[in-house]
């Protein structure tokens, strides 16, 4: 599955998001993120809002992104979304994690 990646820099938005897979639900988490799921409950897209702020890296870093990863984060009653971002000069590795009632999954 191919990730592509979107940077909006006049609203500091970065988009992380599989191929041209169908969204079944947007699940807010936190004030800056907001995860893609599909059919399956799987994690298909993430949106990170303030990404200039949120990640600690420049505009121009966000705009010069080489890849990115994806991927779906489920232990016990904890869900959520595993992302690994490469810059020009480096690499951020993250995940955004819920209990699992917190999104009605």
């Amino acid at each position: 599955m191919t990730i592509k990646i979107n940077y909006d820099k006049e609203f500091d938005v970065l988009y992380i998001y599989k191929g041209d897979e169908k969204s079944k639900h947007s699940i807010k988490m936190f004030d800056n993120f907001i995860v893609d799921v599909n059919f399956n409950y799987k994690v298909i897209g993430l949106e990170i809002f303030n990404a200039s702020k949120v990640l600690n890296v420049s505009k121009h870093e966000l705009e010069n992104v080489k890849a990115a990863q994806l991927s779906t984060y489920v232990k016990g009653i904890y869900f959520g979304a595993n992302y690994a971002i490469a810059l020009p000069k480096g690499k951020i590795e993250s995940q955004i994690i819920v209990p699992q009632l917190a999104h009605k999954v």
